[in-house]
């Protein structure tokens, strides 16, 4: 799994954040309530909620969103008794993984996961363009295939709305070692796996305690409280 702790690359900064748990990561029997921003995949009913730190520039989040998810939809979501919500965590190249996050979010709502799974599934292609700054126009022509036209795509990546909310999706995480990291109604899963899912799901179906939290290995601090820098853009590359 991709571990990640730099915290600065080139001209993008990540906010720094804290190293306690949000409050609904400490009372595991209750279902996190989505924070503005979030998208998901599922009923607002379902009793469970899977949500998961990734990164489209991660390559085990690659194999989580390719074949754990597809199998977690076939179980759980579609009947309704888990809801689904990937949230941005980035890891190196950082400008390749917060410009797939925030062309995603631009996309919309319904297209949203459309996009994230174009990403993913180009994304040996966007890292090797990343090596010779080709990567935003690459990114920006995957966003239009999706209805995001480049004009569009431009404005998103400049858009300080975006910017706050990817700061703020950043600032709400708890401390992570490695991406995918998947949390089960407020519980860490060791493993992003999908034995180790249906495990915790199984538990908690039917009424029983899930296994315990993994506690992350503690992490270095941030190297910078300097905000996420979206503005010095992804595109105009010559």
């Amino acid at each position: 799994m991709f571990r990640r702790r730099i915290w600065t690359v080139g001209w993008l900064c990540l906010a720094g954040f804290s190293g306690f748990l949000p409050s609904w990561a400490q009372t595991p029997a209750a279902r996190p309530e989505l924070a503005r921003g979030d998208i998901s995949l599922g009923s607002e009913e379902a009793p469970v909620e899977i949500l998961v730190y990734g990164s489209i520039s991660c390559a085990e989040c690659r194999r989580f969103h390719s074949e754990v998810l597809p199998k977690l939809k076939a179980r759980y979501i579609l009947s309704g008794e888990a809801r689904f919500t990937l949230r941005t965590y980035p890891t190196e190249p950082v400008p390749v993984a917060l410009a797939g996050a925030a062309l995603s979010r631009c996309a919309g709502r319904d297209r949203f996961y459309s996009v994230i799974n174009d990403m993913f599934a180009s994304q040996d292609v966007l890292l090797e363009a990343a090596r010779s700054g080709a990567a935003a126009r690459k990114m920006i022509a995957i966003a239009a295939r999706h209805g995001l036209s480049p004009e569009a795509a431009e404005a998103c990546l400049s858009d300080p709305e975006v910017e706050q909310e990817l700061q703020q999706e950043n600032r709400r995480a708890p401390e992570i070692d490695f991406t995918p990291a998947v949390f089960i109604n407020g519980r860490r899963v060791d493993g992003a796996t999908f034995p180790a899912i249906e495990t915790a799901m199984t538990a908690i179906l039917n009424g029983r305690s899930p296994p315990p939290p993994v506690t992350p290995t503690e992490a270095e601090p941030p190297a910078t409280t300097a905000p996420l820098a979206l503005r010095p853009r992804y595109a105009r590359e010559p």
